[in-house]
């Protein structure tokens, strides 16, 4: 795969034809693990803190970008918010460049 990627950077190669090929031979394999692979449900986990839109109990849920909080009681209330890490790190005013 590497060296047919070269030749598409070169020009040698149609990248159309490199890819569909390629995906021929990966295609059953991503059916198998879709059919095989064990099926996980990634349950809320309690946050600790009230939802400051209708006071319900925050929960961690997981999504496509990873891990934010949302209200407990969604749908009914569409309140989240990401999880913002404190790093110790404090902005600073470097001032005008001359």
């Amino acid at each position: 795969m590497e060296n047919d990627l070269d030749e598409i950077e070169h020009g040698k190669m149609q990248w159309i034809k490199v890819i569909d090929e390629f995906y021929k031979q990966f295609e059953p394999h991503v059916k198998r693990a879709d059919e095989e692979m064990e099926k996980i449900e990634i349950k809320d986990e309690p946050a600790g803190i009230d939802c400051d839109v209708c006071g319900a109990p925050m929960v961690y849920k997981m999504g496509k970008y990873g891990k934010f909080l949302a209200c407990s009681r969604f749908p009914e209330c569409r309140n989240t918010k990401a999880i913002v890490k404190e790093i110790g790190l404090l902005a600073r005013n470097v001032g005008k460049v001359k």
